[in-house]
């Protein structure tokens, strides 16, 4: 099975997410998959398996199926392959923090971890918003935002207007892609404007 041993480096995670993306894709037994990806974590966790996660999670989502509604529903043998999940999940957090992570591709990989799946996007959001930093890679404050978008919750816009200062120029129209985006966020990004809490002047030029 090739869940259970599968090549080193990069190629090994592009093959597992491609039959994870099949497997679940062609409503494969998903707790079989699910199985298979928490007995990898059993051991030491490998980097590329956040890859195979973040694919499990975005698979899921396209069947309209999360990682708790799918384990709030298991059987309850199931509970020892959530743990495992779980651990996979919090050391991913750790990885975005960028203290521990190999390199770039891995913190990505668990960047597109924190707001899904067993993380929760509220406990998570400040640790993505302190991402948002002209030190930090733009294909990662990227992949913030784009977890950012996933979120309903009214503080997302909040402390996206908070820290929009300190946001890199090349970010600030991707920032303000998100907070278009939902009502209660667009009111507080007006009420920044008002207020000159943000200067239009450092709106993108096609919006001032």
């Amino acid at each position: 099975m090739v869940l259970a041993s599968p090549d080193e480096g990069d190629q090994k995670g592009a093959l597992v997410s491609a039959l994870i993306a099949t497997a679940i894709a062609t409503r494969h037994d998903v707790g079989g998959v699910i199985r298979k990806i928490a007995a990898m974590g059993e051991q030491e966790i490998e980097p590329w398996q956040f890859g195979a996660v973040a694919e499990l999670q975005r698979s899921l989502g396209r069947r309209g199926i999360t990682l708790r509604e799918y384990f709030a529903n298991a059987p309850i043998d199931q509970a020892e392959v959530r743990q495992t999940m779980q651990n996979i999940y919090a050391k991913a957090r750790d990885y975005a923090l960028g203290e521990t992570a190999p390199d770039a591709d891995v913190r990505l990989a668990a960047i597109q971890l924190m707001g899904g799946g067993l993380n929760d996007l509220s406990e998570n959001l400040s640790v993505l918003l302190d991402l948002i930093d002209a030190q930090t890679e733009v294909r990662l404050m990227i992949a913030v935002v784009d977890v950012l978008k996933r979120g309903k919750d009214p503080l997302i816009g909040d402390q996206v207007v908070a820290r929009w200062k300190r946001a890199p120029p090349s970010i600030r129209p991707r920032l303000l892609d998100l907070l278009l985006r939902r009502s209660p966020w667009t009111e507080t990004l007006v009420e920044a404007l008002e207020q000159n809490h943000i200067s239009s002047r450092t709106l993108p030029a096609e919006v001032r």
